[in-house]
C-alpha cells in the first residue's frame, strides 16, 4: 500500500535552516523576475537595499546592442551587453562579440537623487575632457589605462547617455591588496606627479570625437584648455542655477593668475543667491596677499613646485584601481576613472589622501610609499602654506570670519585640507 510516511518522516528531519535559506533565495529570484516584468523591458534589475532598482529607466541593452553595431563598422558585431557595474554618475555593461572579444561600455546616467540634481549643472565639456586625459596617460605614462575606442554624445538620444566603448581590463580592487602594493606599482601611479605642464586648466581635444572609429589609435591633438570642476556638486544648492562662465574657466600661465581668479569667484556654479554683506573688498585683500612674495604667502613661483601636474578627486580612490596579485606581488592592471581631472600646481598634490573606505593601518602603508618619492615628499612638505592660501582663495567671497582666516594664515595655523582644486 502506497503511504507517504516514509517521505514525510525525511523532511521532519530536514534542518529548518536549509528550508529558511532555500525559500529565501526563491523569493529573491522570484522578486528579481517581476521586477523585470514590471519594467517591461530588458534593463538589469539591480536593487539596493531599499529595493528600488539603480539602472537608470532611460538606458536599455539592447538600445546600446544597435548603437555599438552602428559605429563599431569592420571590428565586429556586438552580441550581448550584460551589466558589470555601476557608479553615482554612470553605468558600466560589458560587451561581448562574436568574435569572442569583450569590451567595456560606460554611459553616463543614474537614478541617484544627487545625481539627477548635479547632471543639468555639468560643463558641456567634462566627458570629453575625462576622455582627452585617459589618452594623454596612455601616451605618457605607463599606467594602465584603459583604451578608448569609441566616443559619443549620444545626440540622437539613441543610448540615454553620453557613452564611450574602453578595453574590458580584469581585475580586482587596489582595496583588497593594498598591504602587499609593491614600490613597483606605486612608482606607475606617481609617474602622473612627475608629468609637467605649461599650463593650468583641463586637457581636451582639439577636434569632436563622434566620427572617430578609434580615439587613441587616432593622431588626436591634446592641450591643456578649460578647467572641469566638480566642486559646490557635492551638495544639493536650491540656489544653483548653471555651471561656471565657459569665459572665465582658463586657461592660466600662473599660479597667480589661477588663485587670483578662484578669489573672484570665476569657477563658482552661477547662484541666484545675492549676498547682502558686501564681500569685494575681502576678495581684494587676498588677492593681495596673493601678490604678495613667495617669503610672506608661500607660493611657489619657480622650482619644481611650480611645475603642473595632473589630479583628479578619484586619483587614489582604491576601488577606481584594478590590480591583480600574483606570488604575493600586486600588479596593477587599471585605472578606470579620470573623471574632472584637473592640471594644477604640484604643491596642491601634495596632501596626503584621506580615504574613508580604508583603514588607519592601510592609509599609513599608502603614505609611507608616497612619501619615499623625494618630489612628493617635497611637495608635502613644502608646500602646506601654499595649500591654505588656496583654501584663502576659495573662501574669498565669504566674508563672515574673513579676519579670523586671514589671522591664522599669517600664523601658520591651519589643517591642511587644501587640495580641492578648482
Amino acid at each position: 500500500m502506497f503511504s507517504l510516511w516514509p517521505t514525510f518522516s525525511r523532511w521532519l528531519w530536514f534542518p529548518l535552516w536549509r528550508i529558511g535559506t532555500t525559500a529565501a533565495i526563491v523569493l529573491a529570484s522570484l522578486l528579481k523576475q517581476v521586477n523585470a516584468i514590471l519594467y517591461w523591458d530588458d534593463r538589469p534589475v539591480i536593487l539596493e537595499e531599499d529595493d528600488v532598482n539603480i539602472w537608470p529607466p532611460n538606458i536599455r541593452p539592447r538600445n546600446i546592442k544597435r548603437a555599438l553595431n552602428r559605429r563599431m563598422h569592420g571590428r565586429d558585431r556586438c552580441v550581448d551587453v550584460q551589466y558589470l557595474s555601476h557608479g553615482a554618475s554612470h553605468v558600466v555593461l560589458l560587451a561581448k562579440t562574436s568574435y569572442k572579444e569583450e569590451y567595456v561600455v560606460r554611459v553616463t546616467g543614474s537614478v541617484y537623487e544627487h545625481f539627477q540634481w548635479a547632471h543639468p549643472f555639468w560643463q558641456t565639456y567634462k566627458e570629453t575632457s575625462e576622455v582627452a586625459s585617459m589618452v594623454a596617460l596612455r601616451r605618457l605614462t605607463k599606467i594602465p589605462v584603459p583604451r578608448v575606442y569609441l566616443f559619443d554624445e549620444d545626440r540622437d538620444n539613441a543610448v540615454g547617455g553620453v557613452w564611450t566603448l574602453q578595453d574590458y581590463m580584469e581585475g580586482e580592487r587596489l582595496y583588497e591588496f593594498l598591504p602587499e602594493l609593491s614600490g613597483e606599482a606605486l612608482e606607475q601611479m606617481l609617474q602622473v606627479f612627475h608629468l609637467e605642464f605649461s599650463q593650468i586648466g583641463s586637457l581636451h581635444f582639439t577636434r569632436p570625437l563622434n566620427e572617430i572609429r578609434d580615439v587613441c589609435d587616432d593622431d588626436l591633438e591634446i592641450r591643456v584648455g578649460r578647467l572641469v570642476t566638480l566642486r559646490d556638486l557635492r551638495m544639493e544648492n536650491e540656489y544653483m542655477v548653471g555651471s561656471p562662465k565657459d569665459t572665465d574657466m582658463g586657461p592660466w600661465d600662473s599660479s597667480k593668475a589661477w588663485l587670483k581668479s578662484i578669489a573672484q569667484g570665476d569657477m563658482d556654479y552661477q547662484s541666484s543667491f545675492v549676498e547682502l554683506d558686501s564681500n569685494d573688498e575681502h576678495i581684494r585683500r587676498i588677492q593681495r596677499i596673493i601678490d604678495e612674495p613667495e617669503e610672506s604667502n608661500g607660493l611657489f613661483t619657480s622650482g619644481p613646485l611650480s611645475v603642473n601636474a595632473p589630479w583628479c578627486t578619484d586619483m587614489w580612490n582604491t576601488h577606481n584601481i584594478q590590480a591583480v596579485c600574483k606570488d604575493g606581488t600586486v600588479k596593477l592592471v587599471a585605472l578606470l576613472d579620470m573623471e574632472g581631472m584637473q592640471i594644477v600646481p604640484r604643491w596642491v598634490l601634495g596632501r596626503l589622501p584621506l580615504l574613508d573606505e580604508l583603514p588607519d593601518e592601510s592609509s599609513r602603508v599608502l603614505w609611507k610609499f608616497l612619501l619615499e618619492d623625494p618630489l612628493y615628499k617635497q611637495a608635502h612638505e613644502q608646500g602646506s602654506k601654499a595649500r591654505h592660501l588656496l583654501v584663502l582663495a576659495q573662501n574669498a567671497s565669504v566674508p563672515h570670519w574673513a579676519d579670523k582666516r586671514i589671522e591664522e594664515f599669517r600664523d601658520g595655523d591651519w589643517e591642511d585640507n587644501g587640495t580641492l582644486a578648482g
